[in-house]
Formats: C-alpha cells, sequence, structure tokens
C-alpha cells in the first residue's frame, strides 16, 4: 500500500513541509508558532494563510482518494501490486516460468529469505502468487517487455524453468541482452541444445528428466535388475532406456499414447527403440501382463497423471507384488499416496532432484546458498 501510494505521500510531505518554512520563516513567525499553524491550531487570516487553509483540504482528500483507489485495486487486480513489487525488486532470483521446477526454486528462495520474482504468461497457473500480492509479472520470459518488468537488470540468478527448448533459448539469449553479467540457469531436455546455449550464453544447464533417469539406473544397478518395463513413451522412458539396455538389461516401453513423445537430443537414444516399444494401454491386465510386468523385478511409470498413475501402480501390484515400483510424481500430496499400501511405491521427483544437483554444482551462490547444503 505505501509503494503504491508513494507518489501521493510525497506530494503530502512536501505541501505540508513547504508551508511549515513558509509560516516560519518568510512569514517570520517562529518554529513553534508555524508548527501550530501548520496543524491548524492557530489560525492565519493572511491570504496565505486562507489559501493553505483550502488548499490543504484539496491536498490531503487527494491522498485519501488515493490510498481508497489503491485498496479497490488490491482487491479487484491484485496482479498489479504483484508487477510493482517486481518493478521494485533488486539482487534477486528471476524465475522464468512457474512449473514444477520453478515451484521448487521459489520454496528454495523463500525458505532462505532470498527476494524472488516469478514471470509466467499463464495466470491460472500464478493463482496463488496472484491472491497473495507475491513480485509477479504476467508474461512470457521470451518476452524483453517482461524481463526488464521484472528487473532483470538487477537481478542475481536468473533460471529459466519452462521445459521448452525454444523458448528457453530465445528467453536466455534477451535476458543476456539485458544482464550480460547475471548468473543463468536453463532448464533444457535436449543434450546437444543444452551444449549450444550453455557456451553461447554462459549458462548452467539443467534436465530434469536426466537426473530422474539417473537416479533409475542407479536403483537398477543396485538391485540387480534384468527385466524392466516401462510405462509412458516420453523423454524420461528414453533415458531410462539408453541407460539400462547397455547394461544388459530388458526394457520393454509402453506406450499409452498420454506422453509428449520424444524428439531428439538424447544421444542416439531413440535408434532401435522402436522395437522395446508396444501400444496399449497399461491400466488393462493384459497389456501388462504381455509387457513382462508380472515378472519384471523393476517397473517405472514415468507420466505425470496422478490418477493415472494410481490405477496403473495396482494394477502392478496385483500382478507382481515383490517389483520394485518406481513412479514419478511432482507434488508432495501425490508422494504420501503412491508410497503407502497398496501402491508401495518409490516416488521420484524430478524437480527435487533438479534443484539439489543445482545446490551442489553451485547455481545459487550468487544469491548465498552455498554448495552441498540441503534444497
Amino acid at each position: 500500500m505505501f509503494r503504491q501510494n508513494r507518489a501521493a505521500l510525497f506530494v503530502v510531505l512536501a505541501w505540508f513541509l513547504a508551508n511549515y518554512l513558509i509560516f516560519a520563516v518568510l512569514m517570520s513567525k517562529g518554529w513553534t508558532r508555524a508548527l501550530w499553524t501548520l496543524f491548524y491550531f492557530e489560525p492565519d487570516q493572511s491570504k496565505w494563510g486562507n489559501f493553505y487553509m483550502t488548499m490543504s483540504d484539496f491536498v490531503v482528500f487527494g491522498m485519501v482518494v488515493s490510498v481508497v483507489a489503491t485498496g479497490v485495486s488490491r482487491h479487484y487486480r491484485p496482479e498489479q501490486t504483484c508487477s510493482i513489487l517486481a518493478s521494485l525488486a533488486k539482487d534477486h532470483v528471476v524465475v522464468v516460468g512457474y512449473t514444477n521446477l520453478g515451484q521448487r526454486v521459489v520454496e528454495l528462495c523463500e525458505q532462505r529469505g532470498i527476494p524472488v520474482v516469478v514471470i509466467d504468461d499463464d495466470p491460472e497457473r500464478v493463482a496463488s502468487l496472484i491472491q497473495g500480492e507475491r513480485p509477479l509479472v504476467i508474461g512470457s520470459g521470451a518476452d524483453s517487455g517482461a524481463l526488464a518488468a521484472a528487473s532483470v537488470g538487477k537481478a542475481k540468478l536468473v533460471v529459466i524453468a519452462e521445459d521448452g527448448v525454444e523458448l528457453g533459448a530465445v528467453a536466455a539469449r534477451r535476458v543476456r541482452n539485458i544482464a550480460p553479467k547475471v548468473s543463468l540457469v536453463v532448464r533444457c531436455s535436449d543434450d546437444d541444445v543444452g551444449q549450444v546455449l550453455a557456451r553461447a550464453y554462459d549458462a548452467k544447464i539443467i534436465s530434469t528428466t536426466k537426473l530422474a533417469a539417473k537416479h533409475v539406473e542407479q536403483t537398477a544397478i543396485k538391485q540387480g535388475v534384468r527385466r524392466c518395463v516401462i510405462i509412458g513413451f516420453n523423454s524420461l522412458a528414453v533415458r531410462v532406456y539408453a541407460a539400462l539396455r547397455p547394461k544388459g538389461v530388458e526394457v520393454t516401453i509402453i506406450d499409452d499414447k498420454r506422453e509428449k513423445r520424444p524428439t531428439g537430443g538424447h544421444d542416439g537414444a531413440l535408434d532401435g527403440i522402436q522395437s522395446a516399444v508396444s501400444v496399449g494401454d497399461p491400466s488393462s491386465y493384459e497389456v501388462l501382463r504381455a509387457a513382462g510386468a508380472h515378472e519384471a523385478e523393476l517397473v517405472v511409470l514415468t507420466g505425470e497423471d496422478l490418477g493415472h498413475a494410481l490405477v496403473v501402480s495396482e494394477r502392478v501390484r496385483d500382478l507382481n507384488g515383490q517389483t520394485r515400483l518406481i513412479v514419478r510424481a511432482f507434488h508432495e500430496d501425490a508422494a504420501a499416496i503412491l508410497t503407502q499400501a497398496p501402491f508401495r511405491a518409490e516416488v521420484v521427483s524430478s524437480s527435487r532432484f533438479a534443484i539439489r544437483a543445482l545446490v551442489r554444482e553451485g547455481a545459487f551462490e550468487s544469491v548465498g546458498v552455498e554448495r552441498n547444503t540441503s534444497a
């Protein structure tokens, strides 16, 4: 409220201070009598005194109107307050995209008392930030205007958390145009593009699917897995397949056509993968059995739909009560459900892995978060 009315408050203070000096010095009332006149305790019948009394009513009335109007605006247009707070930020973290990774970054900053500004073009996704009147810019990270509105030029760190190669590349270039020296983290699932962005814009590249796949690989090696069934044909499935096949693990992928199909940028992992992919509904016992889920030592669910994961996990447990079941989940509530009976699954949060990896690698050192501290 103060920040939004600072102009009106400045005018009021300047008006009264100027008149205090006029009464005390120019009209020779002295400092004490001038103060009494200023606050209406001692009337002044001069022309200026009468003008001051009348004009002060307008000045105070204007300030009251400004405060009331701001209150109404904050109630009906809280995003305006969010934008003002974003424009005033400095030495802060800018998060482009309030995705699961973006939310993890915001949580980390809040825990450490680090100021943070979010840029996102989806009002529904950032509804909680709008209602909380948090520093926020409604817009695209690929828009220079939105980046400037988020005070990128005064930031210490920018994290591009959107999952899109094109947006990440454009946003990285425009961030560098505004702030050549700011620390920059870019999310990129394509390894080849990630290497180019890292060199071109002096950025640290993070791939959430790559980190999740690494965890699955380590689990499979530790458990001596010989057969694995992956449910969902997406980037994570491709990375897990590429990690396990060279180690002699038999891998079958069930493509339920619910996920975004993987593209290139996986170091050739897509080559020859089609022979391991079968199309079907994994909530069907027949499809799961045909893929070998009933005898696999490891089953990995790579999708993002919690309801679908619950159904498929129950079916897998009905067929194979002993298998190691790993489920990708993004929310704590989902994790709590999936780890309990009858699912008894191990939950993998790729965004949480990403935050921990970034902290370990020193990505947040510019804002005072040391390496190897818990995230």
